[in-house]
C-alpha cells in the first residue's frame, strides 16, 4: 500500500522537477526569448529522459536491459511530443512571450 504522493518511482519525478526548477533559478535575471525557449525545451527533455528511464520502473513493465530502456522511451514518445509541441510547455511559453 502506498500513501498519497509516495507511489513507486515518485522520487524520480521529484528529482526531475528539482532539476527543472534549477533552470528557473538560473534564468531568474535572463528573461529573454532564446534562453527561456531553450530552458523550456530542456525541461521537457529532462523530464522525459529521467522519468522514463526504464531502470526505475518495476521489472514487470520493462526488462532492465538496453532494449527495456529503449522500449520505455519509445512508449513514452507520444507523451513527449504532446509536452513539447502540443498545448503545453513550448506553446505556452511562446504565447506568453508575444
Amino acid at each position: 500500500m502506498h500513501s498519497l504522493g509516495f507511489m513507486r518511482g515518485i522520487l524520480v519525478v521529484y528529482i526531475a522537477l528539482m532539476l527543472i526548477t534549477a533552470f528557473g533559478f538560473i534564468l531568474q535575471n535572463r528573461v529573454r526569448i532564446l534562453p527561456v525557449t531553450l530552458a523550456t525545451l530542456g525541461s521537457s527533455i529532462i523530464f522525459y529522459l529521467v522519468t522514463n528511464f526504464a531502470l526505475f520502473y518495476p521489472t514487470i513493465l520493462y526488462p532492465h536491459t538496453w532494449q527495456g530502456i529503449m522500449a520505455s522511451y519509445t512508449a513514452a514518445m507520444p507523451f513527449f511530443k504532446n509536452a513539447v509541441g502540443g498545448r503545453s510547455d513550448l506553446q505556452h511559453h511562446l504565447v506568453r512571450q508575444l
